[in-house]
């Protein structure tokens, strides 16, 4: 068992003391206070930093132009979609009601409620403590004409979080209603361009959440359990599925030359 002093809150994680950890004993680090994480398998730290590339260096071409893409992003964002970034700010599984309706809650959806909260504990874990290995600033930290639209939570900026949890709902929610799955991932990429466009994460940002959302994937259905965990749920809350919505009205702009669009009712396959 570690010792209290190896205890640590996740997001305060320092770097060096991450690093520790990973390359002494691979431990993962939580909090005396946290809810248990699912028995679910997941790649280990160490192995997601051998998979998610540096993030652009301070004053390097690259981040000029990560910053250049927010200020072009936000220079171009309607009113409506500053809305719907300060709304995608609060990322759960019902944010996907985009496909399904307002009868997509967790009042009338409480067993998928309680998997996804899992899932979202999950990889807050394995993304918290990357970010607090590369110790990335947010682009209002970096460049003062970028405007912090949403007013989150302390902490750093490399991998998104909202891009690995998009990622991974939006898979896990293919697996429980197949024929969704375009509209599914085209409002996962709306939520990651809307952490650009509301001044918190750069372009490198998301595409590193995105990464880690893969791979987290990817991991989760090698587990027997996890899938029996989707299995029952499926048949528990979408047998049926719940009804998709006809028709979309929310225009999603592209990010780095990736044209992004909302769902449409002809997406499904017939």
């Amino acid at each position: 068992m570690p010792s209290e002093s190896l205890i640590v809150p996740r997001r305060f994680l320092p770097a060096p003391f991450l690093v520790t950890l990973l390359g002494a004993s691979g431990l993962l680090v939580a909090t005396n206070t946290a809810p248990p994480l699912p028995p679910w398998n997941v790649p280990s730290p160490a192995a997601l930093l051998k998979q998610i590339p540096l993030p652009p260096a301070r004053n390097s071409p690259e981040e000029k132009q990560d910053i250049a893409e927010v200020l072009r992003l936000q220079a171009a964002a309607t009113p409506e979609q500053i809305a719907l970034a300060k709304r995608d700010y609060h990322l759960s599984v019902f944010t996907f009601s985009e496909v399904y309706g307002k009868t997509f809650t967790p009042k009338n959806f409480p067993k998928t409620a309680a998997l996804f909260r899992q899932l979202n504990d999950l990889v807050d874990h394995e993304n918290r403590l990357l970010k607090n290995h590369f110790h990335r600033p947010h682009p209002f930290e970096v460049d003062p004409r970028v405007k912090r639209i949403v007013v989150a939570h302390p902490g750093y900026s490399y991998p998104s979080y909202h891009s690995a949890r998009s990622v991974v709902f939006a898979n896990v929610l293919s697996l429980l209603d197949p024929s969704q799955k375009g509209p599914l991932q085209r409002v996962a990429r709306q939520v990651e361009v809307d952490r650009a466009l509301a001044g918190e994460h750069f372009p490198s940002d998301i595409h590193a959440g995105r990464k880690v959302g893969a791979l987290v994937y990817a991991s989760l259905m090698k587990d027997v359990a996890f899938r029996a965990a989707v299995k029952e749920l499926k048949a528990a809350e979408w047998t049926p599925p719940p009804a998709p919505v006809k028709n979309m009205h929310i225009t999603v702009p592209s990010m780095a030359g990736e044209v992004i669009r909302a769902p449409r009712a002809d997406d499904s396959p017939h």
